[in-house]
């Protein structure tokens, strides 16, 4: 008797964001959280140097003997601080950025990657073999606003009498799954 092996490369990225569009979608996502929190830093930095320095010129104090400009320490701090720090966040947040931009690209357009449809063919054919290696299948967090792609494909194949995965990857518990008519 032989073994069927299927593997397959689900391609399924998290919710909202489309595999055509993948690096376009997260690039601009960064855009969506690092900008804005740039130029919140910079204008607050600005007022607040700017409100210290005229406090401490009625008051007296530490900075009345050393004047500095706001302007001039807000684009030091921009330039030294601000920038790479917006940068990060960016980068970081990109992937949540580009599952907005995704939702709304989905929305406007219609086009989408037909997960659950993927998810549905996968799981029947299935059926014709006896062992099934699935890669590339997410979920993103904040898992409240994610469907759980590797949970949804889990729990179609225990519906179509595939048993618990054999075994496990780092996401989710996703993997290869046994069929309920091979354990005996």
């Amino acid at each position: 008797m032989t073994t069927k092996v299927l593997t397959i490369n689900m391609c399924l990225a998290v919710s909202g964001l489309q595999n055509r569009i993948l690096p376009k979608l997260c690039f601009l996502g960064g855009f969506l959280f690092g900008p804005p929190l740039f130029i919140s830093l910079m204008y607050f930095s600005f007022n607040y140097l700017k409100y210290k320095q005229e406090t401490t010129k009625l008051i007296g104090g530490l900075f009345l003997d050393s004047p500095y400009d706001p302007l001039t320490t807000t684009i030091a701090l921009c330039v030294f601080l601000f920038a790479p720090l917006a940068i990060l966040f960016g980068f970081a947040m990109g992937v949540q950025g580009g599952r907005i931009l995704g939702a709304i690209n989905t929305l406007v357009t219609g086009k989408h990657d037909h997960k659950r449809d993927r998810i549905a063919d996968t799981v029947a054919a299935m059926a014709d073999y006896d062992v099934v290696l699935i890669q590339e299948i997410y979920s993103g967090a904040p898992y409240f606003l994610d469907p759980n792609y590797p949970a949804v494909l889990m729990n179609a194949a225990k519906e179509a009498e595939f048993g618990e995965p054999l075994l496990h990857t780092c996401v989710n518990k996703g993997g290869a799954h046994r069929s309920e008519r091979h354990n005996a």
